[in-house]
């Protein structure tokens, strides 16, 4: 994930259940997550907020798809959200 001239790399975030298969998806890429924050409430409702500003950023968040916890890429999905300026 590397960025054109003048350009700012793209940002990966992934919360804690994607972790470790978000943090070798980063290592193939060249690239680090980026620090975010994640509560998770009694009602079973997550709050998740980026930690560094995304103004202008190209951003991709990692979830799980499956209930599996061990992040393996052969059990279960991965889905990626992309967002882009413009």
């Amino acid at each position: 994930m590397t960025a054109g001239p003048g350009q700012a790399s793209p940002l990966l975030f992934a919360p804690a259940a994607t972790r470790p298969f978000a943090e070798r998806v980063a290592a193939a890429l060249g690239t680090a997550l980026a620090p975010m924050e994640e509560r998770e409430f009694e009602g079973g409702e997550h709050k998740t907020r980026p930690l560094v500003s995304v103004r202008g950023r190209e951003v991709f968040v990692m979830q799980s798809l499956s209930g599996d916890e061990s992040g393996s890429a052969t059990t279960g999905s991965a889905g990626c959200c992309s967002s882009s300026p413009g």
